[in-house]
């Protein structure tokens, strides 16, 4: 809860919450401006905004979606109506975690999409640091000057990972890669990919595949 639209924010910023319901009307900022600010932060973007006022004039529901809003309701308004609007939104959330959670970059045409964009740079950041063992949650928050905080409920949003896991899933990604191009043994992999030893490879492989490396590096080695 915040009293107005400029508490709103901070506390937007600092928890960045799954969902944000926020009056038009409110002392400091107005909700239209929260939206706009909200919406062009990257540590924010992600988060569905949904706008009540008493305004309900076309005009001002066309300013609302341009700000941003992912759902603009006149007053007075059913709480089954605001309901669904939250279940559409959450199942929206679902969707978008299951496109982003391949390990991957986007194709051609989708990296300008703003929550592709932040897991580029994420995935840009840990391959920067793939051979760094000890390189973890900590030193990537530290790396795009997020607070842990932040970078976790960004991750979690657009992924449905923690971000450890979604650092595995890029090392992971990388070790197919080696697997697949190169003779190297897999201790030669483990070092390369930041993994400790080998045999943590394995299970964590394992874990994220569902085939152990020797049969991944089979099909790429038939014929």
């Amino acid at each position: 809860m915040a009293a107005d639209g400029q508490e709103g924010v901070e506390l937007a910023l600092q928890e960045v919450p799954d969902i944000i319901i926020s009056d038009v009307m409110m002392p400091r900022r107005d909700g239209l401006e929260v939206c706009r600010i909200l919406k062009a932060d990257e540590r924010t973007s992600h988060i569905p905004i949904i706008l009540l006022t008493a305004r309900a004039a076309i005009e001002d529901k066309i300013q609302g979606i341009r700000r941003g809003a992912d759902a603009y309701l006149s007053k007075p308004f059913h709480r089954e109506e605001l309901d669904a609007h939250l279940e559409q939104l959450l199942i929206q959330r679902r969707r978008l975690q299951e496109h982003f959670r391949r390990p991957d970059a986007p194709p051609p045409g989708e990296a300008e999409r703003p929550e592709a964009a932040f897991l580029q740079k994420v995935r840009a950041c840990i391959l920067e640091h793939l051979e760094e063992e000890n390189f973890g949650v900590e030193e990537l928050a530290e790396a795009l000057f997020l607070s842990r905080t932040q970078l976790f409920r960004k991750v979690k949003a657009l992924t449905g990972r923690n971000v450890a896991a979604f650092i595995h899933q890029v090392r992971i990604g990388q070790v197919k890669q080696l697997l697949a191009s190169t003779g190297l043994t897999v201790s030669e992999i483990a070092f390369q990919t930041g993994f400790s030893e080998a045999s943590y490879l394995r299970k964590v492989f394992l874990k994220e595949t569902g085939e152990t490396l020797a049969d991944f590096r089979k099909k790429f080695r038939k014929g």
